[in-house]
């Protein structure tokens, strides 16, 4: 059940929410993330991943529905950051998903799954 905390080396994410709207046909997946090393991170939105029920939904492409604030440096003065990560419609009847949220640092792509239930 949500929130979920993932950590790792370089940060600390929390999965707070998720919802489904079906008139907009999206889903949204709230995170708040924290740098935890001196060194800035990025969250690529664009090339995170939804999986459900082992179907993959990349990040929406109408970009509109982006969170801006992604495509900034996360630092660690920064404190925690919370935004949201849109993907197209899921299934209303799915329980069990697997966020795959890819970072950069130093140029390097790293992607950290994160299982969690609704």
């Amino acid at each position: 059940t949500l929130p979920v905390t993932k950590r790792t080396e370089d940060f600390e994410v929390d999965i707070t929410g998720f919802v489904r709207n079906d008139t907009a046909n999206k889903t949204s997946v709230y995170v708040t993330m924290e740098n935890k090393q001196n060194e800035n991170i990025q969250l690529d939105q664009d090339s995170c991943v939804l999986v459900v029920d082992g179907k993959e939904y990349p990040i929406t492409s109408r970009t509109g529905l982006l969170d801006p604030k992604w495509y900034n440096n996360i630092k660690k003065s920064d404190g925690e950051v919370e935004g949201y990560l849109t993907f197209d419609l899921v299934p209303e009847d799915v329980k069990q998903f697997t966020l795959k949220l890819v970072t950069i640092k130093a140029g390097k792509s790293t992607t950290t799954t994160i299982n969690f239930t609704k």
